[in-house]
């Protein structure tokens, strides 16, 4: 069931999209506001296995016939965090659209973390482990709300599929960790849902 999440998001988040497409093609009474073609769209961002970690800075830039490039950098649970990818907005900058990004977590050295290990039981203790650079491909769509004449409030949501699977190691070969621990350390590693949260300001 887990390897076929991937697969029923990315589907359900075509058929929204189309739908979306639809009704406003098809309904006169649905609002269309003229879109506003602002040059850039620059500012701070937050969320899951997002484009920008837990907080950073995000930007778009439009390109030709609703595409737009976009990217992000910030600070997530694993390191440094950058992102760039595309975007195909039915009315560029604001509304609906659907993307695609390649986004990458820089990782970490010698980072001390309370685990559980098989040494120490129901107890946590410091544990020295490297956390290797993780990249990924992130599709989502998403919604930008227009805020007063020039900001929107972005909201998004999708999957991030990891290529890479050894994502860390404990540094001692002598520390085993306990089962709880290993879920522990997959659920941080990036991967899995996109929930993303933004705020950006247009610049002409």
């Amino acid at each position: 069931m887990k390897k076929k999440l991937p697969l029923l998001l990315i589907a359900l988040f075509v058929s929204s999209y189309t739908v979306s497409a639809q009704y406003e093609v098809h309904n006169p009474e649905s609002e269309t506001p003229e879109p506003v073609d602002r040059r850039f769209f620059l500012g701070l961002g937050t969320g899951i296995n997002n484009n920008c970690g837990l907080l950073g800075i995000v930007a778009e830039l439009p390109l030709q016939k609703g595409f737009s490039i976009n990217g992000g950098l910030g600070l997530g649970n694993w390191g440094v965090k950058s992102a760039i990818g595309f975007r195909y907005h039915r009315q560029y900058p604001y509304k609906m659209y659907c993307g695609a990004s390649f986004t990458s977590a820089a990782g970490a050295q010698n980072i001390d973390l309370p685990l559980q290990t098989e040494q120490s039981g129901e107890k946590t203790e410091d544990v020295t482990v490297d956390l290797y650079r993780a990249n990924n491909l992130a599709l989502a769509v998403g919604y930008d709300f227009r805020l007063f004449r020039v900001a929107r409030i972005n909201l998004e949501l999708g999957y991030s599929i990891p290529f890479n699977s050894k994502l860390y190691k404990v540094k001692d070969p002598d520390v085993e960790l306990t089962d709880d621990s290993k879920l522990l350390m997959d659920f941080m590693t990036p991967g899995g849902l996109v929930i993303g949260l933004g705020l950006t300001f247009g610049i002409e």
